[in-house]
């Protein structure tokens, strides 16, 4: 039977975030999708909206936010899960004070446009080396810059409710992937690590190139390491 896959993307993301990894696995895995998580304020009404495009048992990828994501879905209906990828994915709660300087940013989008963040917010997720690319860039900050304020506004919302791992992470039955690459800012490998040894039936990788954005620095890298995971999701 041929896996079906469902990607979600991470904060100021739209589909076209997964769409090269789609692509590299395509002629392995034609049943696969993009859902994308804006309009929503919640984790949980994210998680819903993933589950409602699953008509069978699928692997989740999530990237970033859209990890989390992930695993509240596993959460609400583990039944309907058989693996899931977790892509540049921090662990940790919402900080002391980081409501505070997110408003900040909010409030510069809700006045001059997501347009206005979006390079501050590149420089911050790529690479060295990807930052160079001044065309990959552009394409970068053009996918940020596609997305409302409003609708920024409310993935912030989604993603300062993020809860602990602590309790969940032990009760995931299925496989799980978990991939950072070791420059990325956001989501170190040390937490990727802590992640791992807590999921029963999981592994880590690290990958030596990319930042946070490794669905779009890294596609081939990507799409390689899931492929020769997702073969441990099948019954």
């Amino acid at each position: 039977m041929t896996q079906s896959l469902v990607f979600l993307p991470g904060l100021l993301c739209d589909e076209t975030a997964w769409q090269p990894v789609v692509d590299h696995l395509s002629p392995q895995y034609p049943l696969s999708r993009i859902v994308g998580l804006a309009g929503l304020g919640s984790i949980q009404d994210m998680a819903k909206k993933a589950l409602s495009f699953m008509d069978d048992p699928a692997v989740l990828v999530g990237h970033s936010l859209g990890a989390r994501v992930a695993i509240e879905a596993y959460r609400i209906a583990p039944s309907r899960v058989r693996g899931l990828g977790l892509v540049s994915m921090g662990t940790k709660a919402a900080s002391e004070g980081e409501a505070q300087a997110r408003k900040h940013v909010v409030d510069i989008a809700m006045r001059e446009g997501v347009q206005a963040i979006a390079p501050d917010w590149a420089t911050m997720v790529l690479a060295d080396s990807s930052q160079a690319d001044a065309a990959f860039v552009e394409n970068l900050v053009a996918m940020a810059s596609r997305m409302s304020a409003h609708d920024y506004k409310l993935q912030i919302q989604a993603f300062l409710g993020r809860e602990a791992l602590d309790d969940i992470l032990p009760e995931i039955s299925v496989p799980a992937l978990l991939m950072t690459s070791v420059s990325d800012r956001l989501a170190d490998p040390t937490q990727m690590r802590w992640a791992r040894d807590r999921i029963p039936s999981s592994r880590a990788l690290h990958l030596l190139k990319g930042g946070h954005m490794l669905p779009l620095e890294q596609p081939a890298l990507v799409a390689e390491a899931l492929a020769n995971w997702l073969p441990t999701c099948s019954d």
